[in-house]
């Protein structure tokens, strides 16, 4: 072999070797939003959701609201994913409240061997949006637990609420209710999502 032939060859083994290791060293990268002149993406997330404390009923059960603040999203549907305690609560109902004046219920699914409800409902069909604050839906209970008792409902992560201006959920936060068995009062509240 030539001197040349064997000088081209160390060339294309150097020269692969490099572009070996340019391929595989780990880089770093800074995310979008990191990024120098990058601007965050825009929130269209303003609304809140709360489970309220509970009332006493004249039929011996307890009632609480989930109140809803929207601030400036116009509010198309509400889907509602809580858990409870099956062992010191016992759902009895969830029914649709004032905030929407015609709503259409969509999923009502009371699961009491398990401790949640699925409920969803909507502005109605082929109604307008809904904005600023009220009641979403009214929770009538039996409390099974014994007097004393701390019991909880708090919203789990795939609770949602749809607006007219997006295609994303417009939940910013959802706070739960804990409260005594046999008191009917709230303790206090535990902020359960936060998106």
């Amino acid at each position: 072999m030539s001197k040349r032939t064997i000088i081209l060859i160390i060339v294309l083994l150097a020269v692969t070797l490099g572009l070996l290791a340019i391929a595989l060293a780990p880089r770093k990268t800074t995310p979008p939003e990191e990024k120098a002149g990058a601007r965050p993406a825009p929130s269209y997330a303003h609304t809140t959701l709360k489970i309220n404390s509970p009332t006493a009923t004249s039929s011996g059960l307890y009632s609480s609201t989930v109140s809803i603040s929207s601030e400036e999203n116009s509010i198309t549907g509400v889907q509602l994913e809580l858990s409870f305690d099956k062992s010191k609560l016992q759902i009895a109902d969830i029914k649709p409240g004032s905030f929407f004046p015609t709503p259409t219920e969509l999923i009502k699914k009371i699961d009491n061997v398990n401790g949640s409800v699925s409920y969803a409902l909507i502005a109605g069909i082929g109604k307008a949006g809904a904005q600023g604050s009220g009641e979403v839906v009214t929770i009538t209970f039996k409390e099974i637990g014994k007097a004393g008792d701390i019991a909880k409902i708090n919203f789990e992560p795939k609770s949602l609420v749809t607006s007219s201006e997006t295609d994303q959920s417009v939940l910013k936060t959802s706070t739960g209710t804990t409260f005594t068995i046999g008191a009917s009062s709230t303790t206090n509240s535990v902020p359960t999502v936060s998106k």
